[in-house]
């Protein structure tokens, strides 16, 4: 079920692109940039990752309809025997007709990152992060105790540790969650106190105190940046128009200036309700504005047959409207809110440290 772009054999020093469509790419296959699955384009940061498990779960819910058949894959980057980084992506099988809902991590913004940017209808696109650990537990999904078994077999080391940056991208038919997961780079490992590939679940600022809930987490806005970046990618990738040429940001960790251009604040990665309703209400009703002042000012015009008149009666006119409408589109939201998503989670590998 699974269409593969951008494959190479494993093992090549400077391996060349070639396509297979068809079965589950063989694990150590490598990828670069890309890889598609079930027609979607899944973006890759720099590197070569090679396929480490691969797998499909049946969804136990009726929400997205008979055919929630959920295709997930697990592809690691190495550095010497040391996985580095490593991304798991789940998407649908088949399409469905009702939409895909939302995840947990989404809904709940229990993670340290949570943006929704969209969410209109069927639509979601959302951004979610922040330090997780893996599972090594028997009720792990297959498709990851694969990847565990391979890494075993290959001597590979896993560390336990990992900040994680995701995204949930669906419409009426299909979905992709896809979540990259990835080690601190080595300054800002040095701040635990801890051996490298470690992780704390509390991570401590620069002069060694604990992070608190007053506290800015300091990989936070790397961290948000990064996905604000990752965004057009992953909406490119998921209507299967990511090019080869595309380039891809590098992980956070990988970035050799963390508070280089944008970077996104901690305080603007969860903003507040009723700020970011004031602030869609008045977004649209300028954006119509555009066309009604054109409009309403040709048509006084041309019953006026006067320029400053018909220019000062649209001005107040315009004023007065576009303030009864921001109050209008917020009460409209208040007391008709989009019927709530349901949340359909896929098979997790990791938990929320």
């Amino acid at each position: 079920m699974l269409l593969a772009g951008g494959l190479v054999g494993g093992g090549a020093a400077a391996p060349a692109r070639a396509e297979t469509v068809g079965a589950p790419p063989a694990a150590g296959a490598l990828y670069h940039t890309f890889i598609d699955v079930a027609h979607k384009r899944i973006p890759l940061p720099p590197g070569w990752w090679q396929v480490a498990g691969s797998g499909d779960e049946s969804l136990n819910t009726t929400s997205p309809g008979a055919y929630g058949v959920i295709e997930s894959l697990v592809l690691v980057k190495l550095d010497g025997r040391a996985i580095e980084s490593f991304v798991v992506i789940h998407t649908n099988a088949l399409p469905v007709d009702q939409g895909w809902g939302t995840n947990g991590e989404c809904a709940a913004r229990t993670l340290p990152l949570a943006r929704v940017y969209d969410e209109t209808g069927p639509n979601l696109l959302c951004a979610f992060g922040g330090p997780v650990s893996i599972r090594r537990d028997e009720g792990a999904p297959w498709f990851w105790r694969q990847a565990l078994d391979l890494a075993e077999n290959r001597s590979w080391i896993v560390p336990e540790r990992w900040l994680m940056g995701g995204f949930r991208i669906s419409d009426r038919h299909d979905v992709v969650e896809v979540r990259y997961h990835y080690q601190p780079a080595p300054p800002e490992t040095a701040l635990l106190g801890s051996p490298p590939g470690v992780i704390a679940a509390s991570w401590p600022g620069p002069d060694g105190a604990a992070a608190g809930p007053d506290r800015a987490r300091p990989w936070l806005p790397a961290l948000a940046g990064w996905s604000e970046a990752m965004k057009v990618p992953i909406e490119q990738g998921f209507k299967g128009r990511l090019s080869s040429r595309q380039e891809i940001p590098r992980l956070p960790s990988e970035q050799t200036q963390p508070g280089g251009a944008g970077m996104a604040t901690t305080a603007a990665v969860t903003p507040d309700p009723l700020t970011a309703l004031f602030q869609r209400s008045v977004l649209k009703m300028l954006s119509w504005k555009v066309l009604g002042i054109s409009a309403g000012f040709t048509i006084k015009y041309l019953f006026i047959g006067n320029l400053t008149t018909a220019a000062g009666l649209q001005v107040a006119t315009s004023t007065v409207t576009g303030i009864l409408y921001v109050g209008y589109d917020m009460l409209w939201a208040t007391v008709f809110p989009d019927r709530r998503k349901p949340v359909i989670d896929f098979s997790s590998v990791t938990v929320p440290s």
